[in-house]
């Protein structure tokens, strides 16, 4: 079956990472750094390689989300809030809110990041909330009942 995921390429990935472990709790998955042979190609200094990164995952969630992410070799541009991450929780499992919760509330008093929305109940009874960290990617948290999702 095939699947989405979110691949973010950043000015230092490496540095990003860090970040996404710290204030979001994820877990690097896995880590490459830029071969010296693609290094040469796009003029990175061969002394700071294990610093790159040409791939990596990290999890976020205990392994519930994943997403992939690189430097931006041979890449432009910035992150923009045409795009967004969300992420989607169910309302009726307990285990799911915690860790809304507890993710959120890490993420707003590590002071980090531009809240949008502060994550609230909404009309449509679930709650969501939106923020830009500091590297400029947006995400999304919303939480609905999934026993009313149209199946």
């Amino acid at each position: 079956m095939a699947k989405g995921l979110p691949y973010l390429r950043f000015e230092n990935a490496k540095e990003a990472i860090q970040y996404y472990v710290e204030v979001f709790g994820a877990r690097l998955v896995d880590h490459m750094p830029v071969p010296k042979d693609i290094a040469e190609g796009y003029g990175i200094k061969m002394d700071d390689l294990e610093n790159t990164t040409i791939h990596a995952t990290i999890s976020l969630l205990e392994d519930s989300v994943t997403i992939l992410c690189s430097d931006r070799v041979g890449a432009a541009g910035e992150f923009t809030g045409v795009h967004s991450i969300l992420i989607d929780f169910n309302s009726e499992d307990e285990k799911d809110m915690r860790n809304l919760h507890n993710i959120y509330r890490k993420i707003v008093t590590s002071n980090t990041c531009k809240i949008i929305a502060p994550l609230e109940t909404q009309f449509w009874g679930g709650e969501f909330g939106e923020f830009i960290d500091q590297f400029g990617v947006s995400w999304m948290f919303n939480a609905q009942p999934y026993s009313q999702l149209a199946r």
